[in-house]
C-alpha cells in the first residue's frame, strides 16, 4: 500500500496521461471514450484509496471520543461507496 500512498500524484497522473487509453485502443479492447472513462475511474479510485489510508484510517485509530470515531467511520463508508461507484461504472464499459 505504500506505493499508492507514497506516490499518489504520480499514480493519478499515470492513469490520466493517456498511455492506458492508447493501449486499450491499440488492442481494440475499448473505444476511445470507454478507454478514457476507465482511466478516469482508475485515477479516482487511486485518489480515494489515498484518502482512506492517509486521512480516514488514522482518524479511526486515533479517535478519542465515540463521536470522532463515528464521524471517521461514516467518512470511511462514504469513501467505500465512492470506490464502489467507480468500480461499477467501469464494469459497464466491458467490450
Amino acid at each position: 500500500m505504500n506505493t499508492i500512498v507514497d506516490n499518489d500524484k504520480h499514480l493519478r497522473q499515470r492513469f490520466l496521461s493517456g498511455a492506458l487509453v492508447e493501449q486499450l485502443q491499440q488492442f481494440s479492447v475499448l473505444d476511445h471514450d470507454q478507454a478514457e472513462a476507465l482511466g478516469l475511474a482508475l485515477a479516482d479510485i487511486a485518489e480515494e484509496i489515498v484518502v482512506i489510508y492517509r486521512d480516514i484510517v488514522p482518524r479511526l485509530e486515533h479517535a478519542t471520543t465515540p463521536e470522532a470515531f463515528q464521524d471517521a467511520l461514516t467518512d470511511l463508508f462514504d469513501a467505500f461507496r465512492h470506490v464502489d461507484y467507480h468500480i461499477h461504472d467501469a464494469t459497464r464499459l466491458e467490450p
